[in-house]
């Protein structure tokens, strides 16, 4: 998550003038985190229901990750 909050900051650096390359660093940045926080968020989640209801589970997991959150 501070991988991500890192990102997330030197995106805030971005404004109209600014080319590709000045995408590149915060956005390899984010693409990082997230990739280190989807598996063990997917994990939690799916811990967190009894193996009856892990249909209900992954419902839950995919619509945080369509929201976004």
């Amino acid at each position: 998550m501070a991988i991500g909050t890192a990102g997330v900051l030197l995106l805030t650096q971005v404004d109209k003038s600014s080319t590709y390359t000045d995408f590149l660093a915060p956005m390899m940045t984010l693409g990082f985190a997230i990739g280190l926080s989807v598996s063990p968020a997917t994990d939690a989640i799916m811990d967190s229901f009894p193996e009856a209801e892990l249909g209900v589970g992954g419902g839950a997991n995919d619509t945080a990750l369509e929201l976004g959150a």
